[in-house]
């Protein structure tokens, strides 16, 4: 499942990363949708605070926010693939 948010004046698309960067951590990565000059971002979280697609759907729009803004712009150096993506 993906969630969507607005922040930093675009639209943005959030998926959980299918692997683990860590064993207890997962890559959560933003795409901008409204403008394709943005560069992703990535944060990585707690895999106790966010396991699997049904937890980052019931992330609050303000706890995802925090995420983006300590997300960094194509912040690890490989690709991550999402659930759904």
């Amino acid at each position: 499942m993906d969630r969507k948010i607005k922040a930093a004046g675009d639209t943005w698309q959030c998926r959980l990363s299918a692997e683990a960067s860590e064993p207890d951590v997962r890559p959560l990565v933003f795409f901008c949708v409204t403008n394709d000059q943005r560069p992703y971002r990535v944060v990585e979280v707690s895999r106790d605070r966010i396991d699997g697609p049904d937890a980052l759907a019931a992330l609050s729009d303000e706890d995802l926010e925090a995420l983006f803004e300590a997300a960094r712009s194509m912040g690890f150096p490989r690709d991550y693939p999402t659930y759904g993506g």
